[in-house]
């Protein structure tokens, strides 16, 4: 049976102190051996939608990709 993991996250105004934040529920989710991890659709600040060349979304991408999880925000 899949194991889900669903991060509740305060969330900040800066967009890397939230990408930090998501990395950190990724690791845990990882470490939990969790299969997919699930975060709310504001994860990343109240202008999530336009972070999609941002920087700091590197870091998000590589702890997913070094990881055996599926991620998804906006369950």
């Amino acid at each position: 049976m899949p194991k889900i993991a669903v991060a509740q996250i305060k969330i900040f105004d800066e967009l890397s102190k939230n990408v930090n934040k998501v990395i950190e529920f990724i690791d845990r989710a990882s470490i939990k051996k969790a299969d997919l991890v699930c975060f709310p659709e504001s994860c990343l600040g109240n202008d999530f939608l336009n972070v999609k060349n941002h920087p700091s979304i590197d870091g998000w991408h590589e702890a997913i990709a070094s990881s055996s999880l599926v991620m998804t925000s906006g369950s």
